[in-house]
């Protein structure tokens, strides 16, 4: 059976703003580069053997940023890192850029109908969470049989990418959390959560 490790990028500038990225970006905060640091230490502790790894990072700029910090600590070169376009994050369409409160003034009620059916809505010239779950699937797909992979990826996408391994009901994917102090083994049946000093 094929191990993965599911890492999300560290804090971004949007991150502490509450704002949507999906397909655009924004730097990683001082906190972010400490919490892909201690990230990187924490792979380093399970002792795996570095040759014989799979690295794979979305192609967005905050997630080459945290794996290169996660690499830098493990003596990764970069270009053992493969960018994979089909790991990056959800694209929000019109409300990349925005805040929550921003939307709820601009379009009143849409956020409301969202919430009715989460997994099959569009953000104007957005993607679905059901368009992700497939592309969820291609990433999964490429990674070898019995192969150890370590995937540096986004919220919502790394919720897709843990639900599709476990096979979870969409409803239980939603549920999932994304954090940026913890990254998560995949094994079987097992997710294992495995936890990171968070940084102040």
């Amino acid at each position: 059976m094929s191990t993965l490790y599911v890492i999300r990028h560290g804090e971004t500038v949007w991150n502490r703003e509450r704002r949507i990225q999906g397909s655009l970006d924004s730097p990683l905060t001082w906190r972010g580069c400490e919490q892909a640091r201690l990230l990187g230490e924490c792979l380093a502790r399970e002792q795996l053997a570095r040759e014989q790894l799979r690295f794979v990072v979305s192609p967005l700029a905050r997630t080459v940023q945290t794996a290169a910090i996660i690499g830098d600590v493990l003596g990764v070169g970069f270009h053992r890192w493969e960018r994979q376009w089909a790991l990056r994050e959800l694209a929000w369409g019109e409300w990349e850029g925005l805040r929550y409160e921003d939307i709820k003034a601009r379009m009143p009620g849409v956020l409301a109908e969202r919430e009715r059916d989460r997994w099959q809505h569009r953000p104007p010239g957005g993607e679905t969470y059901v368009e992700a779950f497939q592309r969820a699937g291609e990433c999964l797909a490429s990674i070898p049989e019995n192969a150890t992979a370590v995937m540096v990826s986004h919220g919502g996408f790394g919720r897709l990418l843990r639900g599709r391994f476990l096979g979870l009901a969409p409803a239980a994917i939603l549920t999932l959390d994304a954090p940026q102090d913890a990254l998560f083994r995949l094994h079987g049946d097992a997710m294992d959560r495995l936890e990171i000093s968070e940084v102040a």
